[in-house]
């Protein structure tokens, strides 16, 4: 019982320190989880807040250049000189009046149309007949700077009836300069359109020293900039949930009725450049938060779980071995307790060598000892021996006369519940006891019991069963090849489901179990062992099973020859392997599930890719037709203006068209192999990446000496490189290297080509540079990776193509180095 005790406090001791261990593990499994997901959220928003700043400025100049256009068409078609030459203002009105109506209601954001004098004195404001011949030289700074340099101005401006963007244009008669033309648009146009592109909440905000002029009643405020934009009650609360003290800042995060928003700004500037107003932008990320938490939690889940399965997988290993020393205490204790009953039998003539102990030395021993020692007495053996330790037989494992640094007496008693065994040498014959120590008292005296149980036999019969057990594990096989008589153990049927009289121990027995796939190599195998071709006979093949499945079999032998070099006999054991062919199945479909999610990955990096580069295109085309459409309402068709907005807008579709020919090149499925050029591969790679290489200010420099092809399966290969690609030019972004670069090379050896992808980001760390192709290992964003990236590239370049993939650090950054044979890739691409 006290070993029983011991076990299951031992067992509890460890389950304890190893849910201590889990549990530390999980917390900093979750915790580096949190840190990623944390890290990949802020360089999305980087990213998305550059894009949403370059979509502004792009959109700001798309429209400034199609006024500016439009601008020009009126000072050419309606000869708007010859009126100001004349000083007929009321012709010059009915000209251009329908035309600021056309225009006025196809954006009601079109303020104002005003022809100046030299003089600096209002001719005509088409917007409001009724003011004219106001000299406005001097509250209008970019009126003075047209009259002094007669140069087209753009840039914003308040005058004395509107805050407008302004595109001004000198005007001449010939050479004669008249004054100038100049068209306003309210710079809210700008909101609309970018809200309508990115759909964002946003509103203006002009500097109060520029509203002496004209202002809006609206009293809102930030800092020394007024609100000059009409909001909603939402777009309302949103400003009243600024930060106190807010000051145009970007990305700061304000909360707003469950729903999250990044602020944005862009400035709006006068014709010298000078900022005088504010653009404010409100951009819902909610969704875009709820989906990061969405996912940081799917991960945190996979984690729990691949925690909790490794616990149990553990648990379940110390639970066997748990049972497995409780059995060999168990068998300790049968031992004492058997030990017990012949203490107990020592009165009624026990067969065991039984001696007191008394004060160190031997008081007394019974009749077996004197017996089996050969003497008569007590006293004539302590004539002849002072201590019993003398007769010990040397040996290890068994007592000596010191243990440990212990005399084995004080041994045996400090250790009560451990199997001690002794030898004794009689007639040239060794024999094993075991050794077992009692407390007794006789007349209030301390004694020592001392048995010594004969378990020669049983040790002797312990040691042939073990031998048995750990032989009986393979099954056997005996083929005399003289008589071709066969023999098989019964293990070796029981392999098989049979008992060992269900089957005869003939060949024909194994050739009719053989699955038929795998006979043939296994005859080769055979009879290249009886020629003596191989040391050793080795072959795995499948045989049938008594229920009907198939049992895969580790066939392993040796051939005996005779004197003559004759293959006489041939011996050999099975090994049931099946359970590892299940494992290697189970890693095969796990390998599998990891390619569909890096293949998922990588259409989703693909889609958002192909968004990027569509956006600009169409935008583009949209406005081309709005500029057809318009001149169409104004009368102002011009034959060789069509013809480029036309050609403008075919390139666009072709540009379109061939982004989706390149993605569509990425995703098309492949079955067989290839001879390729590498290098074709690596433009294929380029026409999904490059452009996210080059908006980001990645330059490629590339050593392509090979000229080899090779027979490979050329997708497979591509979501490599992309891979590699990627990964650099994300590290390039996120350490701000300045000089962004990536070299690729090309090399051929006398059986391969070498290829090599390096970056100048300052390499991997040395603490993690040998797990990055570990699966779910990644120092990356959920967005661009799950961690499989790298695991499936090394997974295609070696298991499926027959190459290499390594990485190295060199002097200025990361190198990762592909190795692939010129010869057909060894795996079906439908195996993978």
């Amino acid at each position: 019982m006290h070993n029983n005790f011991t076990t299951t406090q031992l067992r509890f001791d460890i389950f304890k320190r190893l849910f201590i261990v889990f549990s530390i593990l999980l917390v900093i499994l979750i915790y580096i989880v949190y840190l990623a997901q944390n890290k990949s959220f802020e360089q999305y928003n980087t990213i998305s807040q550059k894009h949403i700043h370059k979509t502004i400025k792009h959109t700001l100049n798309h429209n400034i250049n199609q006024y500016r256009n439009l601008l020009i068409r009126l000072l050419i078609m309606e000869d708007v000189s010859k009126y100001v030459a004349n000083f007929d203002r009321e012709g010059l009105y009915k000209v251009l009046k329908p035309k600021f109506d056309f225009l006025k209601k196809e954006n009601q954001y079109f303020a104002t149309l005003h022809i100046i004098t030299k003089d600096g004195k209002s001719f005509l404001r088409v917007h409001a007949k009724e003011h004219f011949g106001d000299n406005i030289m001097q509250l209008r700074p970019m009126v003075q700077e047209i009259m002094k340099n007669k140069t087209t101005l753009i840039g914003y401006e308040t005058g004395l009836h509107a805050t407008a963007f302004r595109i001004i244009m000198p005007l001449y008669n010939g050479k004669e300069f008249l004054g100038s033309i100049g068209i306003g648009i309210n710079p809210n146009y700008f909101i609309s359109q970018i809200s309508e592109l990115l759909s964002e909440q946003g509103m203006l905000f002009l500097e109060d020293q520029h509203l002496k002029l004209f202002s809006t009643n609206i009293d809102f405020k930030i800092g020394n900039y007024r609100l000059q934009t009409k909001i909603s009650e939402k777009t309302k609360e949103l400003l009243n949930a600024l930060p106190k003290g807010y000051a145009f800042e970007d990305s700061i995060q304000i909360t707003l009725n469950d729903r999250i928003y990044f602020i944005h700004y862009e400035n709006l500037k006068d014709y010298d450049n000078h900022t005088l107003g504010k653009y404010l932008f409100f951009e819902d990320i909610t969704d875009r938060i709820n989906s990061h938490n969405s996912i940081r939690w799917q991960l945190i889940a996979v984690v729990i779980l691949f925690i909790i399965i490794v616990f149990i997988l553990v648990s379940g290993s110390i639970m066997k071995f748990s049972r497995q020393l409780n059995r060999f205490y168990q068998d300790i204790i049968n031992t004492t307790e058997e030990n017990e009953s012949y203490l107990k039998a020592v009165e009624n003539g026990s067969k065991n060598l039984i001696c007191t102990i008394f004060k160190g030395e031997i008081f007394t021993v019974n009749n077996a000892f004197l017996e089996f020692m050969e003497y008569k007495s007590l006293d004539t053996f302590k004539q002849q021996h002072k201590l019993l330790s003398e007769l010990f037989v040397k040996r290890a494992g068994y007592l000596d006369r010191i243990i440990d640094g212990k005399d084995w007496f004080k041994y045996v008693v400090e250790k009560p519940n451990k199997m001690h065994k002794v030898i004794f040498q009689k007639d040239s014959q060794e024999y094993i006891f075991s050794v077992t120590v009692s407390k007794v008292k006789i007349n209030n005296d301390r004694r020592y019991l001392v048995t010594f149980s004969d378990i020669t036999e049983i040790e002797t019969i312990k040691n042939r069963y073990e031998f048995a057990i750990n032989a009986a594990q393979d099954g056997i096989w005996d083929w005399n090849l003289q008589t071709n008589e066969l023999y098989f153990t019964p293990q070796w049927k029981k392999q098989l489901g049979y008992e060992d009289n269900e089957l005869k121990n003939a060949l024909s027995t194994w050739e009719e179990h053989i699955h038929p796939d795998d006979k043939e190599q296994a005859v080769k195998d055979i009879q290249a062992s009886h020629n003596n071709e191989t040391e050793f006979y080795e072959n795995i093949h499948r045989l049938k099973h008594k229920d009907g499945h198939w049992v895969w079999i580790l066939d392993r032998g040796q051939t005996i020859f005779d004197e003559n070099g004759l293959a006489v006999r041939m011996i050999g054991s099975h090994t049931d392997i099946t359970k590892i062919k299940e494992l290697e199945e189970e890693i095969k479909e796990k390998d599998k599930v990891m390619m569909t999610q890096s293949r998922s990955a990588a259409m989703g990096e693909m889609i958002s890719m192909i968004a990027h580069q569509w956006r600009q295109p169409l935008a583009v085309i949209s406005m081309d037709a709005n500029n057809i459409l318009a001149d169409i309402e104004l009368d102002m068709v011009e034959q060789e203006s069509l013809k480029e907005i036309s050609l403008e807008i075919i390139n666009q579709t072709n540009e379109l068209s061939k982004t989706i020919d390149d993605f569509k090149e990425f995703f098309k499925p492949v079955k067989e192999s290839e001879m390729v050029l590498v290098e074709e591969v690596i433009k294929r790679a380029f026409s999904v990446v490059g452009k996210s290489l080059e908006n980001n200010n990645v330059a490629v420099r590339k050593i392509f000496s090979s000229k080899q092809e090779i027979d490979t399966y050329s997708r497979e290969l591509m979501q490599v490189f992309i891979n590699i690609l990627n990964n650099a030019k994300e590290v390039l972004i996120e350490k701000n290297v300045q000089a962004k670069e990536i070299l690729i090379e090309l090399e051929d050896t006398e059986d391969t080509i070498i290829i090599k992808i390096c970056d100048n980001a300052g390499g991997i760390p040395d603490s993690i540079i040998d797990k990055i192709f570990e699966p779910y290992f990644s120092t990356k964003d959920a967005k661009t990776g799950t961690g499989l990236g790298l695991y499936m590239s090394k997974t295609i370049i070696e298991k499926h193509l027959s190459g290499t993939l390594r990485v190295i650090n060199t002097h200025e950054g990361a190198c990762f180095i592909i190795e692939l044979p010129f010869k057909k890739a060894n795996k079906n691409i439908e195996d993978k």
